[in-house]
């Protein structure tokens, strides 16, 4: 299985990529950078799709996880339809504002994501669909959103939405501060506690090899988030972050995997 982990921002120069391969056994991560454009970073996607077709392995799974929204709530999306300026809401802002698999990560790992109908994080996540689909255009590829572990590991090339926060929390890891631009020892320490618990989970394959020197990961925190996005995807692609109970509801909002 091919993994690109995508720290997604609107602007490709605040966007970092970590690429990686998983065979059983084993995960490498291949490298890790920033974006630096839109033309890097179309190049980038465009290359890993393309091993979706590899004639040495055309049943080889390809994930994009990205740590943007894919979807809006239902209820934002249902209320607005009808609305008129000025006129009453009679939902509240957390129902209106938060999709259930926001509720869902913060019931199981103590984290609230970004209020996507709400916050700026929705213009990321116009952003990540907007790549989506440029992606399907220029490649002819249908690239789906999974909501089962069957679907992850079916071939093709598939979108998961990823949560560096969330995962962290999973693990227990304390992060306070490593996003500060000055905090390069901060993201070297963070990163031995990162690889110490993934390697500590079961379903964590026996060899672990990251190409990329640690020194790499220290510039900014996007990188160590991209690398992040990897280990969240590797991690639904074993069975350890849930799948969504309502799924036709999850086909509306898009789905955290996180676990």
């Amino acid at each position: 299985m091919r993994l690109l982990g995508i720290d997604l921002a609107v602007d490709a120069r605040n966007t970092a990529i970590a690429r990686a391969r998983w065979v059983p056994g084993s995960l490498v991560v291949e490298s890790v950078s920033m974006a630096g454009s839109d033309d890097n970073l179309e190049s980038l996607l465009d290359g890993l799709s393309a091993d979706s077709t590899d004639p040495t392995d055309p049943a080889e799974p390809v994930l994009l996880c990205i740590d943007a929204p894919l979807g809006w709530p239902l209820e934002l999306g249902t209320c607005l339809r009808t609305h008129r300026a000025g006129e009453g809401i009679g939902i509240a802002a957390n129902d209106l504002f938060r999709r259930e698999t926001d509720r869902d990560v913060r019931r199981r790992c103590g984290k609230t994501p970004l209020d996507v109908g709400a916050d700026r994080i929705a213009r990321t996540a116009l952003r990540a669909v907007q790549l989506l689909q440029a992606l399907r255009v220029r490649t002819g590829l249908t690239i789906d959103l999974p909501l089962t572990l069957e679907g992850i590991n079916a071939p093709g090339v598939h979108a998961l939405e990823t949560y560096p926060a969330g995962y962290l929390a999973a693990r227990g890891i304390n992060a306070r501060g490593y996003r500060d631009p000055a905090a390069r020892e901060l993201r070297l320490r963070l990163l031995d506690d990162i690889l110490r618990a993934f390697k500590a989970l079961p379903s964590s394959p026996k060899s672990l090899e990251l190409r990329p020197q640690p020194a790499e990961f220290a510039p900014r925190a996007d990188l160590l988030d991209a690398l992040l996005c990897v280990l969240a995807g590797h991690r639904a692609a074993t069975g350890g972050a849930p799948a969504p109970g309502d799924v036709a509801g999850a086909a509306r909002e898009g789905w955290i995997w996180c676990g």
